[in-house]
């Protein structure tokens, strides 16, 4: 195994608590446009754990589908393939799952 295959996101090379630790970091600045995505979501959780926790229950899979899209980068696509749900379904979930937490006085 080459060092190389240990990075996150093309940008950080340590522990997972060093990640953790550089996430607010990452998170804090407003990103350039010389930064790639994956570079600028170099601590995303897998699909497949976002959503370990959620399953069966409706409102919590839309909040993972939330979490998935805005904290975590993931496409609508991306997240279709995974749940098998259409993108414009999701879009749908996304925009009222925002609305929600807009309501409530959340981010």
């Amino acid at each position: 195994m080459a060092v190389w295959d240990e990075v996150k996101g093309g940008i950080l090379l340590g522990t997972e608590e060093f990640v953790t630790r550089m996430e607010p970091m990452l998170r804090e600045t407003e990103p350039g446009f010389e930064i790639r995505r994956r570079e600028r979501f170099a601590d995303q959780r897998s699909l497949a754990d976002i959503f370990s926790e959620v399953s069966g229950d409706r409102r919590l899979r839309s909040l993972g589908t939330y979490e998935a899209s805005f904290r975590y980068g993931y496409t609508l696509t991306a997240i279709s393939k995974h749940l098998g749900l259409h993108p414009s379904t999701l879009s749908w979930i996304v925009r009222r799952v925002g609305e929600d937490r807009d309501a409530q006085g959340r981010v």
